[in-house]
């Protein structure tokens, strides 16, 4: 679904500080089934010293507020500057945020918490430099994730006999003692116990299987 909507995602800062949102990013915001809040969670007063925060705080305050705008009302967007010490500070933290200590002793936020009307929830926990250039991405997929069953789906490529599609079960048990097909599952199993989601989902995994492409271009079922 996320590759479906995300497709030729991309950044794109016009001269007047307006983002250009890509065709994935507008189907998106538009299509999402509930209505979603963004509350982007900058310290903006702290980070007054450092240009390149500034800079990029503004830059993803500027897209957020794009993708709220574009949305037709179907996504609202908050912009906090969490006070040390403070309730917003406290909301922040039980969000899930991530913050940097600065040598003043105080804490600087810039993390993106995204909820919808049935309880999904999903962060950024602090928007890092080396992510920039995916940052439309990052937010869209973010705000995707939150239709999911809360499971990110493993698929596994494969030309062996799978329980599913072409061959069925009996195509499935003919490949048991196939060592090769007990290597891809031994593989699954190890990215299950080892992959952790960077938006810090619940260690639930769901497993999907699927056949490669035939060369005439056909997908198996």
């Amino acid at each position: 679904m996320a590759d479906r909507f995300l497709r030729g995602v991309r950044l794109d800062l016009t001269q007047g500080s307006l983002y250009t949102l890509s065709q994935g990013t507008l189907d998106t915001v538009v299509n999402v089934p509930d209505s979603v809040e963004m509350t982007f969670y900058f310290s903006r007063t702290l980070a007054t010293p450092y240009a390149s925060l500034l800079s990029y705080g503004k830059r993803i305050e500027d897209l957020l507020n794009a993708m709220a705008d574009e949305s037709g009302g179907k996504v609202s967007f908050t912009f906090v500057d969490p006070e040390p010490y403070s309730e917003t500070e406290d909301a922040a933290v039980e969000a899930g945020l991530k913050g940097i200590p600065l040598p003043s002793g105080e804490t600087l936020y810039m993390g993106l918490s995204v909820t919808n009307d049935t309880d999904g929830s999903a962060i950024i926990p602090f928007f890092i430099d080396s992510r920039e250039k995916f940052l439309e991405y990052d937010v869209a997929k973010l705000i995707v994730g939150l239709d999911s069953d809360g499971k990110p789906k493993l698929g596994v490529l494969s030309s062996l006999p799978l329980q599913f599609g072409v061959g069925g079960p009996q195509a499935a048990m003919q490949a048991i003692e196939n060592p090769a097909l007990q290597e891809v599952a031994a593989e699954v199993g190890e990215r299950l116990h080892t992959h952790r989601d960077y938006v810090g989902c619940e260690e639930r995994w769901t497993v999907g299987c699927c056949r490669q492409p035939r060369n005439d271009g056909e997908e198996d079922g």
